[in-house]
């Protein structure tokens, strides 16, 4: 029986926009795997970049395994990027962002692949997942081939670390 467990995570809304992160714990009826999924609210466009992109909507996305891997990805409701190479099968670019406002900008690696048209999924996803966790936004640039739009993603990060560990405990307590 396919079961899910739907919590969300309600976060104070602060100066730098941080929302609503919804998570799920959910399990493969099929092969009876077990994972905590979920995103983060949509990212604040702090800079367009360009038609037919300006309207673009993206968040953060994780997934959680009961071993301990994870993935880390971004979601957008386009990726027509420029830039990047190509590597069998997908296509790898390099982004610039920063986690925290005190932060110097830096490059951060991402995959597009070719099953996942709109999603960039995170090379480093361990780093990734802890700097989202000991952070409370993303300041991230995605070249369109419009122009450079960049975009904020925020989030409670107290709150956000506790909802995964009592997840954790749900979803992984067999």
């Amino acid at each position: 029986m396919k079961k899910f467990i739907i919590i969300l995570l309600l976060f104070p809304m602060a100066a730098c926009g941080s929302g609503k992160w919804q998570l799920y714990c959910s399990e493969d009826g099929l092969t009876d795997k077990v994972k905590i999924h979920g995103s983060s609210p949509r990212a604040e466009t702090i800079r367009k970049p360009g038609a037919p992109y300006d309207n673009l909507d993206t968040k953060l996305y994780i997934n959680i395994f009961p071993n301990g891997s994870l993935n880390v990805a971004i979601w957008a409701s386009s990726i027509n990027l420029v830039g990047g190479t190509y590597h069998g099968g997908e296509r790898i670019y390099k982004l610039n962002g920063k986690f925290s406002p005190f932060d110097k900008l830096e490059t951060y690696s991402v995959r597009n692949l070719q099953e996942t048209i709109n999603v960039l999924w995170f090379t480093l996803d361990r780093r990734t997942y802890s700097l989202i966790l000991n952070n409370d936004s993303l300041l991230l640039e995605l070249p369109y081939y419009t122009g450079k739009g960049r975009y904020r993603y925020s989030w409670d990060k107290e709150d956000l670390a506790n909802q995964i560990r009592e997840l954790k405990k749900t979803c992984f307590a067999k």
